[in-house]
Formats: structure tokens, C-alpha cells, sequence
């Protein structure tokens, strides 16, 4: 796995770089922001993760999640950010302007390993979603309303794939609708808990649960339901599951007790980075998705 560890004002890259290179990481470090929105964009699919050391100057820090995340390119590309003695509040601004970690220069080898690995693993499955949307096209005409139904992930990514064609950022949209599919099977039909989530990754024992779970008698016949919309102005999506639902309020941003655990932000980045509007219905187990066709995507990042 290849790590971009960014640095600012000539900092010293401290313990970290080696710590990932201790670990198997390919790590390359970058003496300036500029230099690395070059590398990213020079080979995107490259670069598995970044860190960047913001030292203690959280501006710094937001100045480069802006420039990344207002890039249609690079957008999506995970960026841990280093923010030694940033208060809880200054952590919180980072992750809402899209930071996917919140680390200091002495954080735990092994969590550490843990966030570099979890943003890596990410980044891969969000390239196979850009190259399934790169490489598929319709051939049977313009989709305009249609209902499906779902049970597994792969048809998840599949669907989300198809789905995200008409969009006016197919890439974006399959990378969100991917998420709340993926949410729906697992939390809502298959019943697994945020809790239970992040034991499953710890022990990489999550997409065999997954399977393990899809095979028992009360799940055989749960689906996951997806109406699909065309308006003049909009493309709506709406998925349900069969599940009890849950309270979404939480999971809308990334709080400060989330910043370090591998699971947990899915919705929040949907919310925030792949749809203009995100909204949860009744008992939380059917969620509505909008999206404008006169908003640009990079404008909506800027704003």
C-alpha cells in the first residue's frame, strides 16, 4: 500500500513514516501541499492514503482538505490528517471539511496501522466503483423510473453502478449510493450493530459474516427496495430496508468518539460529499436521496 505523508513549513516528518514503513507501507514524503495535489493528480489511483502533517496549526490542515476535496479528481482520496494539540472542536472541523482521521505524531503503532489500513482498504473499493462507472454505459436507452429489489453487496455495487449513470457525477453518485445500499443489507436486513461492525473489521471476519448471515432462514426473504426518480430538476432515490431502523442523527456528521474507529462515517460523507439532500424517513430503516441537475458537483463541494 502507498502512503503520501505531506508536510508543511520544512516540520521534521517525526515517528510516523517509519512506523508505516516498519509495517510494509511504501511511504513517500512530500515537503509541500502543492507538490502533493501534483503527485495526487498525477496518479491518483496510486496514492492509497495521505497523511498530512498540519503540526499544530489546524488552518493549514483545512486549507488542504479544501484543495483536495474541491478537485473532481482526487476528491475521494483519504486524507488523515496530524493535528498535534488540536482541541476536540478544531478535530470536528477537520473531519467535517472531510478529513478521515484525526491522528497525533505518538499515536498507538498498532491503531495507527489500524486507520492507515481501513483508509487504504477504502480507497481500493472506492477505485473498482470509479473504474465500474467508467466502463459501463447504457445501451438500452435513458432510465427514467424503475423499483429494484436487493440482497447482497455485490448487487449493491452493481445497482449503484447502473444507477449512478444518469447523474450529472456518475462517479460521486455511485460512491454514495453504494454506502447507504451496503448500510441497508448489513445494519438493516442482516440486523449487524455499529458494534458489532467494528469487532467484525478488527478481525476481518466482516464479509464472511456478511455471507453467514444472508444463508439464515429469517433473512432468505428480506430485501432492500430502491425507487428510482427522474424530476426537470432533480433525480431522487429511495431505499428501504427490512429491518427495526435505527436513530440516523448520529451517524449525519462524524462526532469526536468516531474520529479514530474504523467504521461509522459512511453516511456522513454521502451526506456531505455525494448528494445535495439526505434524508431519513420514519423509523430510520428508509432513507430519500436527492440530487440537482443544476448544481454542479464541484460548486456544491466549494460552497
Amino acid at each position: 500500500m502507498n502512503i503520501l505523508y505531506v508536510l508543511c513549513d520544512a516540520r521534521t516528518p517525526g515517528p510516523i513514516p517509519d512506523q508505516l514503513c516498519a509495517k510494509g507501507y511504501k511511504t513517500e514524503v512530500v515537503d509541500e501541499p502543492g507538490s502533493a495535489i501534483f503527485t495526487i493528480r498525477e496518479n491518483p489511483d496510486a496514492i492509497d492514503a495521505v497523511i498530512f502533517n498540519s503540526g499544530g496549526d489546524v488552518q493549514e490542515g483545512l486549507e488542504f482538505l479544501t484543495l483536495v476535496k474541491t478537485d473532481t479528481e482526487i476528491w475521494d482520496t483519504p486524507v488523515i490528517v496530524q493535528s498535534n494539540g488540536a482541541s476536540e472542536e478544531e478535530q470536528t472541523s477537520l473531519v467535517e471539511a472531510g478529513a478521515y482521521f484525526c491522528i497525533v505524531a505518538d499515536i498507538d503503532n498498532d491503531i495507527l496501522h489500524s486507520i492507515v489500513r481501513t483508509s487504504a482498504v477504502d480507497a481500493r473499493q472506492t477505485r473498482l466503483i470509479r473504474k465500474d462507472v467508467r466502463n459501463r454505459s447504457s445501451g438500452v436507452g435513458r432510465l427514467v423510473n424503475a423499483t429494484f429489489e436487493i440482497q447482497t453487496l455485490d448487487e449493491a455495487r452493481k445497482l449503484a453502478t447502473m444507477l449512478s449513470l444518469p447523474c450529472p457525477d456518475p462517479q460521486s453518485a455511485a460512491i454514495g449510493l453504494t454506502e447507504l445500499l451496503v448500510n441497508a443489507i448489513e445494519h438493516g436486513n442482516l440486523g449487524i450493530t455499529y458494534e458489532q461492525k467494528q469487532i467484525l473489521l478488527d478481525t476481518n471476519s466482516w464479509p464472511q459474516e456478511i455471507e453467514k448471515r444472508l444463508l439464515l432462514t429469517e433473512n432468505r426473504n428480506k430485501y432492500v427496495t430502491v425507487e428510482f426518480e427522474t424530476h426537470s430538476s432533480s433525480i431522487q432515490f429511495r431505499i428501504k430496508d427490512m429491518g427495526r431502523g435505527f436513530d440516523p442523527k448520529p451517524f449525519m456528521t462524524i462526532c469526536p468518539e468516531r474520529m479514530t474507529r474504523r467504521n461509522g462515517r459512511g453516511i456522513a460523507m454521502a451526506a456531505q460529499f455525494c448528494f445535495d439532500k439526505v434524508e431519513y424517513i420514519g423509523c430510520g430503516n428508509e432513507v430519500s436521496v436527492t440530487i440537482d441537475h443544476v448544481a454542479k458537483w464541484g460548486q456544491r463541494l466549494s460552497a
